[in-house]
């Protein structure tokens, strides 16, 4: 069966952050951290208007110290078009939760950068995408 691009058919309706922790780690850092992202991405409150999709994501350093976060993302997705309704499957829409979840990504790097910023003094600021080997 053929899949359908969802991306052309829904428009972000709404972001809404849902859930947010964050802790300040240890002050004595190694020499060198890396910071890392762990991300998980749902699809729920399927209706025949439109559906969310779920971002959880985890923002950490390794080794420990510096901060750790957890966030989730909600993201409110639209038809735009009344022949999309209904239309579209589960299967659809997972085939293109990559590209649908891109404004997601974009505010949780915003969020991100605000929130270090007045922890740290700095902004740490990580591309707005997912990248496909950080959850392989």
């Amino acid at each position: 069966m053929e899949k359908k691009n969802v991306f052309e058919y829904v428009k972000v309706s709404s972001v809404r952050l849902n859930n947010l922790n964050i802790q300040k780690g240890s002050n004595k850092v190694a020499k060198r951290v890396q910071i890392r992202r762990e991300h998980n991405l749902e699809i729920s409150g399927v209706t025949e208007d439109g559906f969310n999709i779920v971002l959880n994501l985890k923002v950490f350093c390794e080794p420990d110290g510096l901060f750790k976060m957890d966030m989730e993302l909600v993201g409110r997705y639209r038809y735009i078009n009344i022949d999309s309704v209904n239309s579209f499957t589960t299967e659809d829409i997972k085939h293109n939760l990559s590209r649908l979840s891109e404004p997601l990504f974009s505010q949780a790097s915003l969020i991100i950068a605000f929130l270090i910023e007045k922890f740290l003094g700095w902004p740490v600021i990580l591309p707005p995408f997912a990248f496909e080997e950080e959850n392989e």
